[in-house]
């Protein structure tokens, strides 16, 4: 009789679980997530012509960013009130001058966007609804001297940014087993030890922030993985999965480089204070033929994920490869909102319960 309670314990559990635990402080996500997702129900949200140069566009509230492409000749931002689908205000123009920026990477961040101009090594995050509502601020810039592939702001004085020294390889032999995140003021340089390899282009993914929960999430885009800290940046737990993507790597002159296959694993993330939205592909690609293809990607069916700030995943779906994933928001009440690219054309969907 105990054999049949433990037995029956021990089903529950691998139900309720999103994950099975290999070690201590990580854990493989099943397969079932992917072979189970639901099919994604979404429903196009009108937005007259405002998407015709639009490279993406976030959701927050009642309010859309549209990012328009940096050729388009508009201005790099645009603030649109999601009900009369008019723009309220424009940001940044692209350019060398006053209030213009070269190249940006723009990311939601929560409530946040993030603006990185990386070329003129500065950074902004700005409160979306209190920008819009105040049509005396402006986006402030904060230079910084270190090279990083995901930075945000950690305080009033620092950032944080992703460690490019961390490696770990067992092919290569080589175990910079340095932490995740560095903690860094503007002019501070990345430290390294002389004989340290670099892997930045290796170390890419998105830092995701939670204060009230008091947490930090990594979502790796180069091995299909995300990493919870704590609010000290002390590792928690790690989830990896639900495909074994091993890419292969090289040195040359102290640096890490990709070899002829890439990972394409989390792509996408949005976030609040209860959910993280991952989205996934799951593939290894062929760089030359990426390379042929203009830089393309071939297109594929891609899969969402729904976790909460433990690492328990509640929900998975599958979005058909027509509907290509550009980016992702939460909006009210929990509302996931995607802009995806279909025959070339941006468009704004909302996800169906």
């Amino acid at each position: 009789m105990r054999k049949v309670l433990l037995f029956a314990i021990i089903a529950m559990y691998a139900i309720v679980s999103s994950a099975k635990s290999n070690k201590d402080g990580e854990a493989w996500i099943e397969k079932s997530w992917k072979e189970k997702a639901k099919p994604l129900v979404l429903e196009e949200i009108g937005t007259k012509d405002l998407l015709e140069f639009a490279e993406c566009c976030y959701v927050f509230d009642d309010i859309m960013v549209v990012q328009n492409y940096d050729n388009s000749g508009k201005h790099l931002l645009e603030f649109v009130d999601m009900n009369a689908m008019k723009i309220q205000r424009q940001a940044l123009m692209i350019g060398n001058g006053p209030g213009e920026v070269i190249n940006a990477i723009i990311i939601n961040s929560g409530k946040y966007l993030t603006i990185d101009d990386f070329m003129k090594s500065r950074f902004a995050k700005i409160d979306v609804a209190a920008y819009l509502n105040d049509k005396e601020s402006v986006i402030t810039f904060r230079d910084y001297s270190f090279d990083s592939q995901h930075l945000d702001f950690w305080d009033e004085e620092r950032f944080i940014c992703i460690n490019p020294y961390r490696f770990i390889n067992k092919k290569l032999k080589i175990n910079q087993d340095e932490p995740r995140f560095l903690i860094l003021e503007a002019n501070d340089e990345i430290p390294h030890k002389k004989d340290q390899v670099e892997a930045l282009d290796i170390n890419y993914g998105d830092i995701l922030i939670n204060k009230k929960a008091g947490k930090v999430c990594f979502v790796s885009y180069n091995t299909p993985s995300i990493e919870f800290y704590d609010s000290n940046l002390r590792p928690i737990n790690t989830l990896s999965g639900p495909d074994e993507l091993n890419p292969e790597y090289s040195i040359r002159n102290n640096y890490v480089l990709s070899g002829s296959d890439i990972v394409r694993g989390y792509f996408c993330s949005t976030y609040n204070d209860t959910d993280i939205w991952l989205a996934y592909d799951g593939r290894m690609l062929s760089l030359m033929e990426i390379l042929d293809n203009g830089g393309a990607i071939t297109s594929s069916d891609s899969y969402i994920f729904r976790l909460d700030w433990d690492g328990k995943i509640r929900e998975s779906y599958r979005l058909r490869k027509d509907k290509k994933i550009k980016s992702m928001s939460i909006g009210p009440n929990g509302q996931l909102y995607l802009a995806c690219e279909v025959e070339g054309i941006l468009k704004l969907f909302k996800a169906k319960p």
